[in-house]
This record gives C-alpha cells, sequence and structure tokens, in this order.
C-alpha cells in the first residue's frame, strides 16, 4: 500500500471514530491545498477560486476556557527566557505581518523577479512573508487580493505591475508545491523522476551530513547560507534549494526517514518569534 492510501485510510479513520463519538469533524482550507484531490486538473481552478473569496474579518475577541487542570507545561515555562541560539529571528505576531505586507507592496516589491535568486538581495527584495504564512498570522489570501489591488491600480507604475504579478505568481508556486506533496507523499523518500534513483554518490554519511548541518563542508556559499539559516531562520528559495540538493546528493544515499526528519528540523528554523 502506498503512501496516499495510508493517510487516506488515517482521515477516514479518524472522521469515522469522530462520527461514531458524535463530534463534528471540520477540515479548514489553509492555503490552495486540496485534501484527497481526485483530480488534478481542477485543482488550479479551485486555487483562483479561493483566492478570490471574501477575506473573514478578525473576531472581536477569542473566549478562553482557562487552564486545564493536570496538564503540565513541557519545557520553557510562559514567560521564561533562554538562550536564542537564533538571535536573529523575524518578530511574529499579525501586526508585524501586516508591517510585512504593506512595505512590501509599497515599495520592497520593486523589481522582486530580478532580486529574490541572489542570497545578498533576496534579503530586502523577498516578501519575508513565508513564515506569517505558514502560521497564519496572515493569510495567503490577503496577501494574494491585496498584491492584485496594489498591482492594477491605476496609479501603479508598469515595473511594479510586473513584480507583483510574478510575486502573485510565486503565491500559486508555494500551493502547487505543497499540494505535490500532498498528492504524492512517498516524494519524501524517492525522487520524483526515477531514472535518478540512482544518482547518489554513497552510503548515508553522517559525518558529511554534520558539517552540512554546521555549515563546515568547505564549501564557501553552502556553508555561508547554513550559518545565515541558523542565525536569522530564514533563507530565500535558490539558496533553500541548493542546500536541499547538497543534503540530498552528497550526504545521503537513500531518503530514510530519520534523515528526512533531521534535514526538515534544520529547514525548519523558519519560525516565527513571538511578538
Amino acid at each position: 500500500m502506498d503512501l496516499r492510501a495510508r493517510q487516506s485510510g488515517y482521515d477516514k479513520a479518524v472522521i469515522k471514530w469522530c462520527s461514531d463519538n458524535q463530534i463534528e469533524f471540520r477540515e479548514w482550507n489553509q492555503f490552495g491545498v486540496v485534501r484527497r484531490l481526485k483530480d488534478r486538473d481542477i485543482w488550479d481552478k479551485a486555487w483562483t477560486e479561493l483566492m478570490k473569496q471574501p477575506v473573514l474579518e478578525a473576531p472581536g475577541s477569542v473566549p478562553f476556557a482557562g487552564a486545564i487542570q493536570g496538564v503540565a507545561w513541557r519545557g520553557i515555562e510562559p514567560g521564561a527566557t533562554a538562550a536564542d541560539r537564533c538571535p536573529d529571528r523575524q518578530t511574529g505576531g499579525s501586526i508585524r505581518g501586516e508591517a510585512l505586507l504593506a512595505s512590501f507592496l509599497e515599495r520592497r516589491c520593486v523589481g522582486y523577479q530580478y532580486n529574490i535568486s541572489s542570497p545578498n538581495t533576496a534579503v530586502r527584495a523577498c516578501s519575508r512573508l513565508s513564515p506569517h504564512i505558514a502560521y497564519g498570522t496572515v493569510s495567503l489570501r490577503e496577501i494574494y487580493q491585496q498584491a492584485k489591488a496594489a498591482g492594477i491600480h491605476r496609479n501603479t507604475l508598469p515595473r511594479k505591475q510586473k513584480s507583483l504579478t510574478s510575486f502573485r505568481s510565486r503565491l500559486h508556486w508555494h500551493c502547487h508545491f505543497i499540494q505535490k506533496l500532498e498528492d504524492e507523499p512517498e516524494l519524501e523518500f524517492r525522487a520524483m523522476h526515477r531514472e535518478l534513483e540512482g544518482m547518489k554518490t554513497g552510503p548515508n554519511d553522517s559525518e558529511r551530513l554534520q558539517r552540512w548541518q554546521q555549515g563546515q563542508t568547505g564549501w564557501p556559499l553552502v556553508d555561508a547560507c547554513m550559518r545565515s539559516l541558523q542565525h536569522t531562520g530564514w533563507l530565500n528559495f535558490r539558496m533553500r534549494a541548493m542546500l536541499m540538493a547538497v543534503a540530498s546528493y552528497r550526504c545521503l544515499t537513500e531518503r530514510q526517514a530519520s534523515a528526512a526528519i533531521t534535514v526538515a528540523t534544520r529547514m525548519g528554523q523558519n519560525r516565527l518569534q513571538a511578538s
């Protein structure tokens, strides 16, 4: 049984359990990813329709039932501080996310398509909204609609229009590639193109993987990008792809689960600092 069939089986089991126990099951659509998609040809239309839907207003208040009795905090207690191994991590929260979006649409987006590849220019040229999208502090739909409105405004210059068109296409890419993993979860463990499975360089090498994680491979660009990631928690798309290519084809032979988790953990430092 392939991974998608097992995943579908787990989903159905949970839904059935909820039904048997009179528990309402709701599955919210966070991005433009369609769960259990039967026909990939309809995905693009579904994504576009979702992006056009009105943005929901934030609730005035969120009811809080209070602390759960008998549940102990794991790790750092609320309000406690600890040495941060990622000192320049982005600040979290919807206020900061909205400010980032505003500054991007106002001025930083100009030249977006030309400056997002280089790690030197991407720090400013990229929207820097990816962690906010991941955590839901700013919705993808809100970003798309504001970017489109700014792009078609009569006072927007052609250069800025082109940049925002390119940016909106990247929002589409974001969901497109997550949808690929949703449709084919086994891609975590095998090459998308089967003929490339034999291109690994040798047995899994834990020392190489450790050097990669620490930014000590001896390859200047690879090490600089990894150390920057560790310090800031952020890295642009091209450089992330390069780091993953190095990990996949120079450090590992098979995409075993343990190695995949190690890689994902390191790349997953793109998280937000509580505001």
